[in-house]
């Protein structure tokens, strides 16, 4: 395991031994955005997702390079449980949200993990879904190793019998569920403002991936 430094996306003075930064952890998580996440839409369709500094520094560096020791599980799981990100139209919001939903899907190494898009509902919910599933067909290697199920909105990763799907915010069968990673987008239009939004749960352990 690589090197573990207190991190600098914690509080200023933690309490001792608790925040820590492994830049390899985040090296993980951009690359595999960048080498394996496209863009999907304009000139720019099928081009490779590089991400700019501030989504580097200010989003993936915090969200999957910063853990905890957790006593129940006995190694390091992610220390941020929820991600509140707040976007101009037209930033790219739906694209990063589609690579988190892919990201937590096969680039964790989780054992049958379940991802959820939510929104207020199931349409709202399929734009990001929408965009995730044509980053699927446009790489050669997710497309190879993903199965699309369109009609059920769900792709499929059956190496590790985990899956990516799409769920309304108020879907009242989502009570089962056993979430890894939930993408919660445009909460301000969730009727009771109960639920987080585009929230990233980050909380699954981290030892697996390299």
């Amino acid at each position: 395991m690589s090197e573990i430094v207190r991190s600098p996306f914690g509080p200023i003075d933690p309490r001792e031994g608790f925040f820590y930064y492994d830049e390899a952890r985040a090296a993980h998580a951009i690359n595999f955005i960048e080498k394996l996440i496209v863009h999907t839409k304009g000139r720019h369709a099928g081009a490779p997702f590089i991400l700019d500094d501030w989504q580097k520094n200010e989003i993936v560096r915090p969200l999957f390079g910063t853990m905890m020791f957790d006593d129940q599980y006995e190694e390091y799981v992610r220390q941020y449980r929820i991600a509140w990100m707040e976007m101009a139209r037209k930033n790219g919001k739906s694209e990063l949200l589609s690579a988190f939903a892919l990201l937590g899907l096969v680039g964790d190494s989780e054992e049958s993990a379940e991802v959820y898009s939510v929104a207020v509902d199931r349409d709202q919910a399929g734009l990001v879904y929408n965009t995730a599933k044509r980053m699927v067909e446009l790489n050669p290697i997710l497309n190879k190793r993903l199965e699309i199920i369109d009609s059920k909105k769900r792709i499929i990763d059956r190496k590790t019998n985990s899956f990516y799907q799409v769920l309304p915010g108020d879907a009242a069968g989502a009570l089962g569920t056993n979430p890894s990673m939930v993408l919660f987008d445009e909460v301000l239009t969730q009727k009771d403002g109960t639920f987080g939004t585009r929230c990233v749960r980050a909380s699954v352990p981290v030892s697996s991936p390299s």
